[in-house]
């Protein structure tokens, strides 16, 4: 085959290839159109609090508020499944629990009952400019934060606040190629929700990536180790294309940190259910809500 020809040919074959992914995309784009119209659509702001239970109010035992709203896309199992694992750990602590996804709940005289807010794959923009600076005077103050996977995802990103001093890193996607995939853990430094893990593990999720790793703001707790994943992720709408999401040497997926006298616990790990019926999770989890809630 002549030169000619052969370029013609890869060209074809190019060309076929982008065609595939664009509607492979687009099928996809419906579906998730379909399945999480909440994503396509303006935030939804609630201003009415909910009403805390007498029991948690007249209660003396420590509270944690689990946060779940979802103004982004809602990781439906896990938040159930989160949901479970909490009700069921402040019950073996003495704890007291309450759930909500109304963002209004976010009122001084509330918040001044929790020891720690957890947010459990909150998606966002997920409360409006009040709500947003009593959480912010809450954290500031001594309030405790335990943030889980899409806690830290882009839907947060209109909160400048949020993404820089909370969080502290720009997420920019996860590997779809495949979504899933199993991968190693290193444990970094000394803290109570890590002693229970070995120096290495391997861990099945969805891999969150940063714009760069946050260790210059944050006590890095575990990296990843990109070397065994394949790093490659879809995206665009018009367009499809395919985006290497590879953040080298180091991955930050777990770590903590302080804000003024509050303190800030972020786990990446949590997309599936499964998450929170591992015990290794469970365990890290329970310990970082005693951390960050000084209990």
């Amino acid at each position: 085959m002549s030169l000619g020809k052969t370029l013609k040919l890869v060209l074809l074959i190019t060309v076929l290839a982008a065609l595939l992914l664009w509607v492979f995309g687009q099928i996809a784009l419906r579906g998730l159109e379909q399945d999480q119209p909440q994503m396509f659509s303006e935030p939804v702001f609630d201003t009415v609090a909910p009403e805390l239970p007498a029991a948690l109010i007249n209660s003396d035992s420590p509270a944690i508020l689990v946060f779940s709203k979802t103004n982004g896309f809602r990781h439906r199992e896990a938040i159930a499944a989160a949901r479970e694992m909490f009700e069921q750990m402040a019950q073996v602590n003495g704890w007291q629990v309450f759930y909500t996804e109304n963002g209004a709940v976010m009122t001084p005289q509330n918040l001044k009952r929790f020891s720690v807010v957890v947010w459990s794959n909150a998606t966002g923009p997920a409360l409006n400019d009040q709500q947003q600076a009593v959480f912010q005077d809450y954290l500031s103050s001594g309030g405790g934060f335990v943030g889980i996977h899409a806690a830290g995802d882009a839907s947060h990103a209109s909160w400048d606040w949020y993404e820089s001093e909370v969080i502290r890193a720009q997420f920019t996607g996860h590997p779809m190629l495949p979504q899933f995939q199993l991968g190693t853990l290193t444990k970094e430094g000394e803290h109570p929700a890590m002693a229970h893990f070995p120096q290495q593990w391997q861990y099945e999720d969805e891999w969150y990536c940063f714009a760069a790793s946050p260790r210059d703001k944050v006590n890095v707790l575990a990296t990843l180790d990109e070397s065994d994943i394949n790093m490659l992720a879809l995206s665009g709408r018009d367009s499809l294309t395919v985006g290497d999401l590879a953040m080298g040497d180091d991955h930050p997926i777990i770590w903590h940190h302080t804000i003024g006298s509050g303190r800030v616990f972020y786990s990446a790990l949590g997309h599936k259910a499964e998450a929170y019926q591992d015990d290794n999770i469970q365990t890290m989890l329970e310990a970082a809500v005693v951390w960050a809630g000084n209990l």
